[in-house]
């Protein structure tokens, strides 16, 4: 070994100083929180760089800078964050950043400081990429505080780089030691973990001529691979996009208010104050998870924790008022059988969806329901929640019966509990016939068997529609949570959505116009509802909503009028922003995008 090498191996050996306990720190920061870094990963890999490599790749360094040594080596420590969807690091970057942020300004603190030396973004195709991710990425860190660069690289290579620095223990003193993040799909993983066994293997020694041309060869049917790979993976992440839309269109609206009216019921009791207030306290914390303002993924962590100290407030409500309120009190027999378990329920149902359908959580939740329906057999919210519990869960059809049973008890009067202009009066059939129009987009799609499908199809519409219509005039109290579209049109802006697009749908299978008379249609009905839609497009940033008024236009032979051109326009823009684009595939946000499209004249 020469003395060059050995002073090599003595740099390598000094830089590396801390570095395996800065493996052991970053593993344990990777699964603190809810969800932690490891939960939204698929895999997380660790490395600490062997001495030899690090003279081997400062050695390669110098064949074009010779004044190039170990300590402007940046990968000491690895840590590779892999994920399933590239969509992804949009999650996680967030959290590492607030970690960095938050785990500064002590000397023995795990991140240096709360700067980061270096943001790459390698693409392939930044400027065609279908979700726009490097931009996103860009404008992400550009949020967060940082600059980030988009490298275009010829070589295939696609991922994100991070350099900072850590800190770790040698010998009982703190050493700094430079840390690279790699963020890459499982997918962008394998391909390089397959180019740099073909590239870099072989630099390490002389090929012969045929050996360099089988190798080229190789590299040649490696980059076509990656084509494959990129398609794939930015079609995962349209199936993630349509995943998440579908959670995010059932189950978001109205349980803020669940609370609140719990709330409410609460103050009034004739209750001793610290019991007042430990039940208050609970219920806010289940409040904060739920309420509109957030429901972003970057409050997802929040979210999930704010619910299971919900739980755990809740638990002690009950432990205090079973312990402190005498037996045969009326307002301890209304807290311990009906409120407090159907908050506790609801948290489980919330839990259940934050967590990306958790079919534990979501059991749990209809274990509790089925519990307080049994006590409370006329109270129509529980069936409403147990309901869209169902509908969580997949099942539909069991989902449909219960949201029935609520309306039912609603509109016979059987639940007294419930005022003349409540909410509930609206919500519950609003969501019956969205989830009968849901059960015929399913059997729409899987068709194979099903006997007198169109008429199933059309009796769907029919009860959607019926429900709906129903309950168009009704004025309910205001919610000052809601957005400016609701508030604007009264709530009346959704049931116009939904009654138009199911009269379009039933006119589309060929249905009996009689028959939809004699539900309360009349000729001029769709130009109102329309109409509505239409005097507060301004407000309207739900793209089912726009796809509504584009359909009525296309049916119409308007789609070249103004009205439409802008409603394409938006739509078009809304979809993207939530990163759907046309894979091909037959979900209903893909058709939504191809109407707008084939309207506005160009390819998706």
């Amino acid at each position: 070994m020469s003395e060059d090498e050995e002073a090599l191996y003595r740099n390598a050996a000094i830089a590396k100083r801390g570095a395996h306990h800065v493996l052991d720190r970053l593993q344990n920061l990777t699964r603190i929180g809810v969800p932690s870094i490891s939960d939204l990963a698929y895999t997380i890999r660790l490395r600490e760089k062997e001495d030899y490599k690090v003279v081997e790749k400062v050695q390669r360094k110098r064949l074009t800078d010779p004044t190039y040594d170990v300590a402007r080596l940046r990968d000491i420590v690895g840590l590779r964050i892999v994920t399933l969807y590239r969509l992804d690091a949009l999650d996680i970057i967030p959290r590492l950043v607030d970690f960095m942020k938050g785990d500064t300004g002590k000397a023995d603190a795990l991140f240096v400081s709360s700067e980061i030396e270096e943001i790459k973004i390698y693409s392939t195709n930044p400027m065609g990429d279908a979700q726009a991710l490097p931009q996103r990425l860009v404008s992400l860190f550009d949020s967060l505080g940082y600059k980030a660069e988009i490298e275009n690289v010829p070589s295939n290579y696609t991922s994100i780089h991070m350099v900072t620095w850590c800190r770790g223990t040698y010998r009982d003193a703190y050493h700094k030691v430079p840390i690279e993040i790699q963020i890459r799909t499982a997918l962008e993983d394998a391909w390089g973990e397959i180019d740099h066994k073909l590239k870099y293997k072989p630099a390490t020694q002389k090929l012969s001529v045929r050996d360099e041309s089988i190798l080229q060869e190789c590299l040649a049917h490696l980059n076509v691979m990656k084509s494959f790979i990129d398609g794939a993976a930015q079609y995962a992440d349209q199936i993630r996009v349509q995943a998440d839309q579908l959670t995010a269109r059932r189950f978001v609206y109205g349980s803020h208010r669940i609370i609140q009216d719990t709330s409410v019921i609460v103050r009034k009791m004739n209750l001793p104050a610290h019991i007042r207030s430990q039940i208050e306290h609970a219920l806010e914390h289940q409040i904060e998870a739920m309420h509109p303002s957030r429901r972003n993924r970057q409050f997802a962590e929040a979210r999930v924790n704010s619910l299971k100290t919900a739980l755990r407030e809740l638990e002690v409500s009950i432990e205090l008022v079973t312990g402190q309120l005498p037996a045969g009190d009326k307002d301890r027999d209304l807290l311990l059988r009906f409120y407090l378990p159907l908050e506790m329920a609801l948290c489980f149902f919330q839990l259940g969806i934050e967590l990306k359908a958790d079919m534990g959580m979501l059991a749990e939740a209809v274990k509790r329901y089925q519990i307080v329906q049994d006590d409370f057999p006329e109270r129509a919210v529980v069936r409403y929640r147990y309901g869209r519990t169902l509908a969580a869960l997949g099942d539909l059809p069991a989902a449909i019966k219960k949201l029935e049973e609520a309306n039912d008890l609603l509109t016979s009067g059987k639940d007294t509990s419930v005022e003349p202009d409540h909410w509930l009066r609206l919500t519950v059939p609003r969501n019956l016939g969205a989830y009968h129009w849901e059960l015929g987009e399913v059997l729409r799609a899987n068709p194979d068997g099903i006997p007198d499908l169109e008429k199933r199809l059309l009796d769907n519409n029919l009860r959607a529609y019926r429900v709906t219509k129903a309950v168009y005039a009704l004025r309910v109290e205001p919610d000052p949570l809601s957005d400016k579209f609701d508030t604007a049109t009264g709530y009346r802006g959704r049931l116009a959505n939904n009654l138009l697009y199911y009269i379009e749908d039933y006119f589309s299978l060929d249905g009996s116009k009689k028959e939809l008379e004699a539900l309360g249609y009349k000729d001029g009905d769709e130009g109102a509802y329309l109409g509505l839609l239409e005097q507060y497009f301004d407000l309207i940033d739900s793209p089912p909503t726009l796809h509504t008024m584009l359909r009525h236009y296309v049916k119409r032979g308007q789609e070249q009028s103004e009205q439409a051109q802008k409603t394409a326009i938006a739509l078009a823009r809304t979809l993207r922003e939530r990163g759907v684009v046309d894979a091909g595939g037959k979900s209903h946000e893909e058709d939504m995008l191809r109407l707008a499209m084939k309207i506005l004249g160009e390819g998706t």
